[in-house]
């Protein structure tokens, strides 16, 4: 009860809104425990809200590192647009404060005075925890409580195995999301989790170290960049699979040695490029990762060795290193991929109902409708008011409000930036002004 106390405290502060009201009344139905809720109240309509929650149970459960998905998929309260999130169950309960105070930009009313709103934006979990553009390191703290610094960190978390034994590849060919010319050795790992593990080494230049055929030995390529991929085990009644656990990391290219096996945001874009990226060409942690992994994972183009073998090439090496060769890439590697991707559909329609196909073109699609420039219905959705109340109330503090939401006021649309920027001046200042001339 002593929480409920404290949010009756910031609730007050500001009036009650109706899902803040309907939130409240929920907790205090529910054992002691970590909660927060998620609304889709801002959505137009009936579909939007039900894609926009079929959405977020994908992104909360893929942001968690914990197996069960009973205590992970959002559960809507009855009668309320609502979806109340088990932040033990996801593993949140330690950063989740953390993440909101630092980035939430829609409760300024709230966060500027240091406390956590009970009710967050569905979209906004959607489109901003999973994207480094957004939240920063966000998704690093929620899925590991932490922020790895290296690929080293990362396969130490997910207990990925070094034995040799445990280790095959595949060498590649072109790949349609690379720069022109690149290639990239594949690698697939054992784990002590139950999760498949595979990791890449991307080259800029194909020729001498740099070139995968070049180098058939692990450990011998000079590589510019990575990315590593884990499944994250999840289950269900009697059912499991895995949903994917994305990490870009530096290669081991750069002259300084410090740089190498260092996680990075982004992926340098002479190196991997995406031409159809949802903001743009430049390919960053899991956002991009998992709007390219439609299936789960991405088939790969020419068996680069098989074509050197075919081709009548010999491979000369000492007895031992041929042996090594050979057992490296004469391996059921493409196997393995669509075993994953079969554990993938199942964990996805697990969390919520749908294929991965479908599931990745509506991630695309909220993250476009979020992007959108706000006309005023929108705008007062997300406020909590109707559009004549806001176009009212940014009236009464003129003419100190800024260009873009005068111009929201007289029919003319807004970047969701601007709105974003504009939170603190609209709930710190317009709103309370409107509301005290009441």
């Amino acid at each position: 009860m002593r929480m409920v106390a404290l949010l009756l405290i910031s609730l007050s502060a500001i009036g009650i809104n109706p899902d803040s009201a309907a939130a409240l009344a929920d907790l205090q139905t529910l054992p002691a425990g970590h909660y927060a809720y998620a609304t889709v109240s801002d959505q137009p309509n009936a579909g939007a809200k039900q894609r926009t929650a079929e959405t977020l149970a994908f992104v909360v459960c893929g942001l968690s590192s914990k197996s069960y998905l009973g205590d992970q998929i959002p559960v809507q309260v009855p009668g309320t647009d609502l979806y109340r999130l088990n932040l033990e169950g996801l593993g949140w309960e330690k950063v989740w404060s953390q993440v909101l105070l630092a980035h939430y930009p829609y409760r300024k009313d709230l966060t500027t005075a240091h406390k956590i709103p009970l009710v967050v934006s569905a979209q906004w979990i959607n489109t901003a925890l999973p994207d480094t553009r957004e939240s920063g390191d966000s998704q690093y703290l929620l899925l590991y409580g932490f922020v790895p610094k290296t690929g080293a960190d990362f396969r130490k978390f997910w207990k990925v195995s070094d034995a040799a034994g445990d280790t095959f590849g595949f060498l590649e060919g072109h790949s349609g999301v690379q720069a022109k010319g690149a290639q990239r050795l594949m690698m697939n790992r054992a784990t002590s989790q139950r999760a498949s593990f595979f990791e890449t080494f991307d080259s800029k230049r194909v020729a001498g170290k740099s070139s995968p055929s070049e180098n058939l030995i692990p450990g011998t390529l000079t590589y510019d960049g990575q990315e590593l991929l884990v499944g994250i085990p999840k289950h269900y009644g009697e059912e499991g699979g895995q949903l994917l656990a994305c990490f870009l990391n530096n290669g081991n290219s750069d002259p300084d040695k410090k740089k190498h096996d260092t996680k990075a945001d982004f992926a340098p874009p002479d190196l991997v490029k995406d031409a159809d990226g949802l903001r743009g060409f430049d390919i960053g942690n899991t956002f991009d990762c998992w709007s390219c992994h439609i299936k789960g994972m991405q088939d790969p183009t020419i068996n680069e060795y098989r074509a050197i073998i075919l081709s009548g090439h010999k491979i000369y090496a000492d007895k031992i290193s041929k042996a090594e060769i050979e057992r490296f890439y004469q391996s059921p590697f493409a196997k393995e991929l669509r075993r994953f991707d079969e554990d993938y559909a199942t964990a996805v329609r697990l969390v919520n109902g749908l294929t991965p196909q479908r599931n990745a073109k509506q991630f695309a699609e909220r993250i476009k409708a979020y992007d959108a420039d706000l006309d005023l219905a929108q705008a007062a959705r997300e406020s909590y008011l109707t559009t004549d109340q806001l176009r009212f109330a940014i009236a009464e503090y003129s003419p100190y409000v800024t260009e873009a939401l005068a111009g929201l006021a007289h029919g003319k649309p807004i970047t969701r930036d601007e709105w974003a920027e504009n939170q603190e001046l609209l709930q710190l200042k317009i709103i309370p002004t409107w509301r005290a001339k009441k």
